[in-house]
């Protein structure tokens, strides 16, 4: 069961240490977890955030809603064929330790885009690149 907590700082969930107020907030850690705040909030009549590593944003206000900080962890190798290898990576997960974890099994590909700031959910929807690679090149698929 979720926890949910009312009028919570969002400075340390942020790079940049901007202080805004949740009005609702709770820490999922698994799709169970998710489905039982999403319903939360549609009961409640909430809006609702979803909140990574807090890299890329810039809280400007305090939120009205429920900020649901994503926790989901883990990933692993799904299968290996010929030149064709398939990670799966959940969407909490932080990106370097996911591309330290390709490079460690000898999967090249995201070697340059290490030390971007995020996590593996915030990757597919920016596109991340860098040094002539882009996500897109060695992605496959998501569920949302």
């Amino acid at each position: 069961m979720i926890n949910i907590q009312k009028n919570i700082n969002l400075e340390k969930y942020n790079t940049l240490k901007i202080a805004a107020l949740a009005k609702f907030f709770c820490v999922v850690r698994n799709k169970e977890e998710i489905k039982e705040a999403l319903i939360w909030a549609r009961i409640k009549k909430q809006k609702v955030f979803v909140l990574g590593s807090g890299s890329n944003v810039l809280l400007s206000k305090n939120f009205s809603g429920l900020v649901i900080k994503n926790e989901l962890k883990g990933y692993k190798l799904l299968s290996e064929k010929n030149d064709k290898v398939l990670v799966e990576a959940q969407s909490g997960e932080i990106w370097t330790k996911f591309v330290n974890f390709t490079v460690d099994k000898g999967l090249y590909g995201l070697e340059n885009l290490f030390l971007i700031y995020g996590t593996v959910g915030a990757a597919p929807v920016q596109n991340i690149g860098a040094y002539g690679v882009e996500l897109k090149d060695c992605f496959y698929s998501l569920r949302a």
